[in-house]
């Protein structure tokens, strides 16, 4: 079994149906580049990270915002039911909800302001997709094809902290650790309907220590 990761840029409106090629293999027609390379490999599942910036795509009203930013089930719930507007349509893909940073501007209406900062989104997906990439997987493929730069690397560092903390704990119990990949495709242009989008990938590692960031332990034992 396979996992994709994929980050969401905006919601389904402003994806196009455009054709993939993985690995140089024939087409696929799809809207996301996740879902072609699931179709091509099989066995896999998607789960798409959407920003709660996004929420901005999704409320009518200040207090609307309020209510969903403060119940991120109810916000993936409502993500998802967006989605499978003609992005989605089958049940191995997923929604997580990711922190956002920044100021957002909702509908021409009112704007958000997310107070944050890139390492509590890092810890707060180190947490959330920890659990969800162990067991049954044997390779996690991290599509950075789509979302906005902050976010995607976001995933990225979060993901390297996931590998360094598998390979320890796997290395342990002598058990197998997954194998990663970064995929990716050029951008989707908007008049595309005689473009193919090629797929690439490749192998994404990290190597893991079983030793502490400090050079004199000495001077640091004789405090305690």
């Amino acid at each position: 079994m396979r996992l994709i990761l994929q980050v969401l840029g905006r919601l389904q409106s402003s994806y196009n149906e455009v054709e993939f090629t993985v690995d140089e293999s024939e087409s696929i027609k799809e809207r996301l580049s996740s879902r072609a390379l699931a179709r091509k490999l099989g066995s896999s599942k998607i789960i798409l990270l959407f920003p709660e910036s996004l929420v901005t795509e999704i409320v009518t009203d200040e207090n609307e915002a309020k209510e969903l930013l403060s119940n991120r089930d109810e916000l993936a719930n409502r993500v998802y039911s967006k989605l499978r507007n003609g992005l989605l349509d089958d049940s191995d893909i997923s929604v997580l909800i990711m922190q956002s940073v920044g100021t957002y501007h909702a509908n021409g209406k009112f704007y958000i302001n997310f107070l944050n900062a890139i390492d509590n989104i890092v810890v707060s997906l180190i947490f959330d997709l920890l659990e969800r990439v162990q067991g049954e997987y044997e390779e996690i493929i991290l599509d950075v094809s789509t979302g906005h730069n902050i976010y995607v690397t976001s995933l990225i560092d979060t993901v390297r902290n996931i590998i360094v903390y598998l390979k320890l704990e796997k290395i342990i119990k002598g058990e197998r650790v997954p194998k990663f990949e970064i995929a990716y495709s050029p951008p989707v242009l908007s008049s595309s309907k005689d473009v193919c989008y090629p797929i690439k990938r490749y192998e994404f590692d990290v190597k893991a220590f079983f030793h502490l960031p400090i050079k004199k332990l000495e001077k640091l034992m004789k405090n305690y």
